[in-house]
């Protein structure tokens, strides 16, 4: 008597797996520019960064920048307009978030700015997805 045992393709699963992390490195690699682009224009100003101090918020910064393009990565959007879209997004909100910094002269926190930030991400996310959902016209 003979078993045979057939074992499930694993090329399906290694190549989704693949994508995942390629999205995943992709994403934490956005994160990472954006945020070390900030800490880059903040020291070619003139200001001081601690990273014994900012570190912690740094990489809350970079987790929370990544999260809309993990998303992404973990529901498997390959559609180059989500990604595209999900990075312009980014770089607006920061770079409105830089200007804020720069054109602020009283000091103190812009706390409107501070929570916009905060929810930046979901926004991003639903540009992104949103801009995936969108068919081209043909």
């Amino acid at each position: 008597m003979r078993i045979c045992l057939k074992l499930p393709r694993m090329s399906k699963r290694s190549n989704s797996s693949k994508s995942i992390l390629i999205g995943l490195i992709a994403a934490f690699g956005i994160a990472a520019v954006t945020v070390g682009g900030s800490v880059i224009l903040a020291i070619q100003a003139g200001n001081r960064i601690d990273l014994t101090e900012e570190g912690g918020v740094l990489l809350f910064q970079i987790v929370w920048v990544a999260a809309p393009f993990v998303a992404l990565s973990l529901a498997q959007v390959r559609a180059k307009r989500a990604w595209v879209a999900g990075v312009v997004v980014t770089l607006m909100f920061w770079s409105a978030y830089l200007a804020s910094a720069y054109l602020s002269h009283g000091g103190g926190a812009n706390i409107g700015m501070g929570l916009l930030m905060l929810a930046s991400p979901l926004i991003t996310a639903a540009a992104a997805f949103g801009a995936s959902a969108l068919r081209s016209r043909k």
